[in-house]
């Protein structure tokens, strides 16, 4: 059964804050197990200062609630280092969503972080 997943990654408001590396996101679920995309719009800049950026991924495996949201980029390009603000999933099978506050610098020193996700759904009466 395929999966769907819609991705918001917010770049932050800081100078130099945005990045032409190639960006991937990791989606860790409760049980351990790790599905890995590519973040890319073809025909447009992603990633750049205090900007939104919207992406939809699938994928056949099976995961389970997500648990951790990782994020990473490969240190390309002249502009690399990248100010990530938040990332939110959406689980569009069960419109689950999930928030990661990164609040940080992904460069050369660290090209990688991992965040626990901050369940959102909002249950109403």
């Amino acid at each position: 059964m395929k999966k769907e997943y819609s991705i918001l990654v917010k770049t932050g408001d800081v100078y130099h804050a945005g990045t032409s590396a190639k960006v991937y996101i990791k989606l860790h679920d409760v049980n351990g197990k790790v599905v890995s995309f590519r973040l890319d719009n073809k025909d447009k800049n992603d990633f750049e200062r205090n900007q939104s950026d919207g992406f939809t991924v699938s994928t056949e495996e099976m995961i389970g609630d997500i648990r951790q949201i990782e994020m990473c980029h490969d240190n390309s390009g002249p502009a690399s280092g990248w100010f990530l603000d938040f990332v939110v999933v959406v689980d569009l099978s069960d419109q689950n969503t999930y928030k990661a506050n990164f609040d940080m610098w992904l460069k050369e020193s660290q090209l990688s972080h991992t965040v626990d996700v901050q369940p959102m759904n909002v249950v109403c009466a």
